[in-house]
């Protein structure tokens, strides 16, 4: 074989990247593009030949392939960690990632922010009403609350004249039993208020007993979470996770795809949607990402100079493309 058609020849795959994620991004089209070409136009030269160099843009394809995916998959991974998430106890979780940096005044201001989005009022009697209807998740706190109140119910009558101590038992037992009867709520309400800033003040005293996150799954689960999906279902949540699933499911078997199924797996990934924007956003946030994918994939859409280059290197090694 002529030196000088060999170098055109190895040339063809030998494509440059800065390894960045956008550039073998454009690496990719371009293996891409010099594939589908020379698997679609007539040949000038062996078979044999033809077949070899796309072995070989095929090898390069997939090494390519292979470091996008890794990039897609953590991103498409974190965002169903987060988002569009439709199991109740799921969702609330997530609202709690990275919770550990935040106090639990910011914590419950973050949860009003939400309620008050979601809600459209500020009545908050429906966190009362949730309060109340969960005694067994707050009863740690309130038994300390019992005793704290028969303590000191039993510290003012020590002054007092009965005649026996069985009357004094009495007397005890008759000043606690409001206190024996009060929920959560009704502590919240007596001592605090049911206003926003009233509800805060009393769940903050209440995470001294027990674990604020707890405290936050259940309002988020149990209060939010409805409101959410209403908000939202309408809009089509749950068909967009079983959409940007199904992308994940085959971004995790790409390597049991043939050449065609990985590339258009590939793309499909890189221009997926979701309610309230492109997965780009996301994919900008990637430490492997440089300076914005969409700018990429706008420059992409309109490569006519650089794809008559392309072209013009297969014609040089043998594909036959009328004029």
């Amino acid at each position: 074989m002529n030196w000088y058609r060999f170098a055109k020849f190895a040339a063809i795959w030998d494509v440059q990247s800065d390894e960045s994620f956008e550039d073998e991004l454009r690496k990719l089209y371009e293996l891409e593009f010099k594939y589908n070409m020379l698997r679609s136009y007539p040949f000038n030269g062996m078979e044999k030949r033809r077949s070899n160099i796309l072995i070989r843009l095929e090898k390069e394809a997939w090494e390519t392939i292979s470091y996008l995916t890794t990039v897609l998959d953590d991103v498409f991974s974190q965002w169903l960690a987060g988002h569009a998430i439709t199991n109740p106890q799921q969702w609330a979780e997530a609202r709690m990632v990275d919770s550990e940096y935040n106090t639990p005044d910011e914590l419950l201001n973050n949860f009003f922010y939400e309620f008050r989005n979601l809600n459209n009022s500020p009545d908050c009697y429906l966190i009362i009403q949730y309060l109340n209807s969960n005694p067994e998740a707050f009863e740690p706190f309130m038994e300390a609350v019992r005793m704290d109140d028969k303590e000191m119910q039993y510290n003012d009558i020590q002054g007092e004249y009965f005649e026996t101590e069985e009357e004094r038992e009495a007397e005890l037992e008759q000043r606690t039993s409001y206190t024996d009867q009060m929920t959560i709520g009704d502590w919240i309400e007596n001592y605090h208020s049911s206003s926003q800033e009233g509800i805060i003040s009393g769940l903050e005293q209440i995470s001294n007993f027990m674990p604020i996150n707890n405290i936050l799954v259940g309002l988020y689960r149990d209060v939010l979470f409805d409101m959410w999906m209403a908000r939202w279902g309408p809009e089509g949540i749950e068909e967009t996770r079983e959409t940007i699933e199904t992308i994940y499911s085959n971004l995790k078997s790409i390597h049991n795809q043939d050449i065609a199924k990985a590339l258009s797996t590939i793309n499909i990934a890189i221009n997926a949607s979701h309610q309230t924007g492109k997965m780009t956003d996301y994919l900008d946030a990637h430490p492997d990402v440089s300076y914005g994918v969409e700018d990429l994939l706008d420059g992409l859409s309109s490569m006519d100079e650089e794809s008559q280059q392309w072209m013009a290197e297969l014609k040089s090694i043998g594909l036959q493309v009328a004029a």
